[in-house]
């Protein structure tokens, strides 16, 4: 994959978004599966019910902070809406600064909200994204790292960190096939 050291003269293009909808499936069969077996099971078997009860609220507590997380690059701008924080932007026209994971985040010691995992871009204006992969679809991240490679890449932007690594999706589970 080769970028050009230069950021696209028209900012515009095609918008482009990341979602785990494949995660908010799962919270919705746990729903389906776990709602009818809660409402099913006699109040007689109050652990039973209680662990059914409490498979209902974990679903429906995921799925809701599931539904939030979007990535959203349109006309130059990077939108990121994380599960538990508020949104955060960034213009890619004025990107100052990139840091990427120092090494490959493994399956086993990742989390969502390890430090060591995020895409942390800053802009001239004091913005800042931190993005977090672990888990999107390898077609969907391919695709808005691609997008993105044109301003990392351009001249006067600082990187830190494995940024051609993050930039072909090769840090984060599910790793690209090679």
């Amino acid at each position: 994959m080769s970028y050009q050291n230069a950021v696209p003269a028209a900012a515009g293009g095609p918008e482009i978004v990341l979602r785990r909808l494949r995660s908010l499936l799962y919270s919705a069969v746990m729903l389906a599966v776990f709602l009818p077996l809660y409402l099913w099971i006699p109040g007689t078997y109050g652990t039973l019910k209680g662990a059914a009860g409490g498979a209902v609220i974990g679903a429906l507590i995921s799925g809701s902070m599931v539904a939030r997380f979007r990535y959203q690059i349109s006309a130059g701008q990077l939108t990121a809406t994380q599960l538990w924080s508020k949104r955060e932007s960034v213009d890619l026209t004025q990107l100052t600064s990139v840091t990427a994971p120092n090494r490959p985040i493994s399956f086993w010691r990742s989390s969502a909200y390890s430090a060591r995992g995020w895409l942390e871009l800053r802009d001239a204006r004091g913005g800042v994204a931190r993005l977090n992969f672990f888990g999107t679809p390898r077609a969907q991240r391919q695709r808005l790292l691609a997008a993105l490679g044109p301003y990392v890449l351009a001249d006067g932007v600082s990187r830190n960190g494995l940024v051609t690594q993050a930039l072909a999706g090769d840090l984060w589970w599910p790793r690209p096939r090679g």
